[in-house]
């Protein structure tokens, strides 16, 4: 199941600016799998 939830607004202050986006992911028991998910979206 997709949840969405509210689109932030675009502002008009440059590409310095940020994004925060929570996922919420379900069904990963294994340590390893979330280490490698975590990694990958961190990544620039």
């Amino acid at each position: 199941m997709t949840r969405r939830g509210p689109a932030s607004a675009p502002t008009d202050r440059g590409a310095a600016d940020s994004v925060t986006t929570d996922l919420l992911v379900g069904g990963m028991t294994c340590a390893a799998c979330v280490n490698r998910v975590e990694k990958k979206l961190s990544r620039p």
